[in-house]
């Protein structure tokens, strides 16, 4: 195990004398557990395609639903009204679930609940989705919180911001 610390802190201060560049952290990704970063990836990146596609489209959906304009924008208030307090106490979540991983699971089960909610919406009962609407505050909160520390754990010390624009 010491040679492996030794290794790592090798491997960290070549990058350090290094630009970071996307086939260096290319590399970072795939050195230790391999499959679960590539896959954290992957799943980050099918996360983010779905919540872009919801969120362009949903307030046409809660119009089709029937809702007005002062709806979607009490959804929005629903929303952020519940993201800062799960912003403050997500870290504190994440020490408890002692991994990013946990965090960000949370996080897509949220997401698949809410979207999975609103098909189940009756026409001309667009208030409905006032319900849900705090279950895009937890994936918001909790994907966030869990990419920062997955991106902070993965890369070389002095690289975060790095790893984080990589992420997102």
């Amino acid at each position: 195990e010491q040679s492996e610390n030794e290794e790592d802190n090798q491997q960290q201060l070549q990058l350090q004398h290094q630009k970071l560049s996307i086939p260096i952290l290319l590399s970072v990704l795939t050195k230790k557990n391999a499959l679960l970063n590539v896959s954290y990836v992957v799943a980050m990146f099918l996360l983010y395609i779905g919540m872009s596609v919801v969120e362009n489209l949903i307030f046409l959906y809660f119009e089709f639903l029937g809702g007005s304009y002062s709806m979607c924008g009490i959804t929005v208030a629903v929303t952020v009204l519940f993201e800062l307090p799960l912003f403050h106490y997500a870290p504190e979540v994440l020490r408890q679930l002692k991994s990013p991983v946990w965090l960000f699971q949370f996080g897509c089960i949220a997401y698949v609940i809410r979207v999975v909610g609103y098909s189940l919406i009756p026409l001309h009962h667009p208030y409905w989705t006032l319900i849900l609407e705090p279950l895009h505050g937890v994936t918001i909160g909790f994907v966030t919180v869990g990419c920062v520390a997955f991106a902070a754990e993965l890369v070389p010390k002095g690289y975060e911001s790095s790893g984080q624009g990589f992420l997102s």
